[in-house]
């Protein structure tokens, strides 16, 4: 019963109740002492409240600011490191190829990197120096008579030597390698 009458008093002091109920209510509220004086404790806290000026939208794009600043401020996490897409440093090592370094390891002797091919772009054969990691993100990129696709993972151990590598429709890779 308790709990019928802290809700029952609050639909009083708070008028959420319809008008044919809210009069029930009162009158309810009228018989009984304790509900009445649920009603009235409710009132009195809730009264200060009729006193504030009344709301005012902020002004456009406030929330939006907000947002941004919430955004930026949780932008990192602590002993992290993040780059965000369209702030990379993209640098050109050839004609039609680009890359961009995101993370150099010195105690492992490992970069991580993105390579951007244009579309006919070719690479010219090398050998690798230390093991090499190659993920295809989006395009394609071909050696020789292997072709690899978006989603493909291709491995090139120390010492080895592939053909020149070849981009018909362009791509973007990211590959670990030797940082030196």
């Amino acid at each position: 019963m308790s709990m019928d009458l802290d809700q029952l008093a609050a639909d009083i002091a708070l008028g959420g109740a319809d008008a044919e109920a809210r009069t029930r209510a009162l009158e309810d509220a009228e018989r009984n002492p304790e509900l009445r004086r649920k009603v009235e404790t409710l009132e009195r806290m809730l009264a200060p409240l009729a006193e504030l000026p009344p709301h005012e939208a902020p002004p456009a794009g406030t929330f939006t600011g907000i947002e941004a600043r919430i955004a930026a401020a949780n932008a990192a996490l602590p002993g992290t490191v993040t780059m965000r897409a369209g702030a990379y440093n993209w640098q050109p090592i050839s004609e039609g190829i680009d890359q961009a370094l995101l993370w150099v390891n010195e105690k492992a002797n490992r970069k991580s990197l993105l390579i951007r091919m244009q579309p006919g772009a070719r690479y010219e054969s090398h050998e690798h120096e230390d093991d090499e990691e190659c993920l295809v993100i989006e395009g394609d990129l071909v050696f020789g008579d292997l072709v690899l696709k978006a989603g493909d993972f291709h491995f090139a151990p120390k010492g080895r030597t592939h053909p020149s590598a070849y981009s018909p429709s362009g791509c973007l890779l990211f590959v670990t390698s030797a940082a030196a």
